[in-house]
């Protein structure tokens, strides 16, 4: 008898390069997993977050490459009412929210993919990963952005890691306060 693992929650940082190997494994894990929620069984579904970085640092061919993936990833997923919610936030310079869990226009799969496909590859200079995180935690995962405690929760930051301005020691401050803004609301475990 294999034990299926407990899910709940993940934050995944994908960098863009790799994006096509992190997605399979979380595939393998997230979609695999989801049918058991501490040990019981539960109605499927994920609230998922992406979180796609346009900054210039990027490189254009990586986004692509970054968008591309996140159709695959979609084209197994199960959008509908009760299964999967899918949220977009893009940014470089500023964070900006293309939909969130609450939009039911998305939970169509051939919707999100056209969608997905108008996705312009528009950059700019900077990189606000702090901004887009803190976007996320405040707009996506709450009441007002459709988030459903009872759900799991994945978030999927497509980066090349790049903060500009340079944070250092204070970006990575905020980066814990964020994740641990989530575990104390429940969002990630």
């Amino acid at each position: 008898m294999s034990i299926v693992p407990k899910v709940h929650s993940f934050l995944l940082n994908v960098y863009m390069l790799s994006s096509c190997v992190i997605l399979s494994t979380v595939i393998n894990t997230a979609f695999l997993s989801v049918n058991y929620y501490e040990g019981k069984p539960f109605e499927a579904g994920l609230d998922i977050a992406i979180v796609l970085d346009k900054s210039l640092s990027v490189k254009q061919q990586n986004l692509k490459n970054a968008i591309v993936n996140l159709r695959d990833f979609i084209k197994i997923s199960n959008p509908a009412p009760n299964t999967d919610h899918f949220g977009l936030i893009t940014f470089h310079n500023k964070p900006t929210l293309a939909f969130d869990f609450k939009d039911a226009t998305f939970y169509n799969k051939a919707a999100l993919l056209n969608r997905i496909n108008q996705e312009p590859i528009e950059m700019k200079r900077l990189s606000r990963i702090d901004m887009a995180l803190d976007m996320a935690n405040r707009t996506l995962f709450s009441s007002q952005g459709g988030h459903r405690p009872e759900k799991p929760s994945l978030m999927i930051v497509f980066t090349d890691g790049v903060q500009a301005p340079k944070g250092g020691e204070k970006f990575k401050a905020f980066v814990d306060k964020i994740i641990y803004d989530l575990e104390a609301s429940g969002n990630l475990n």
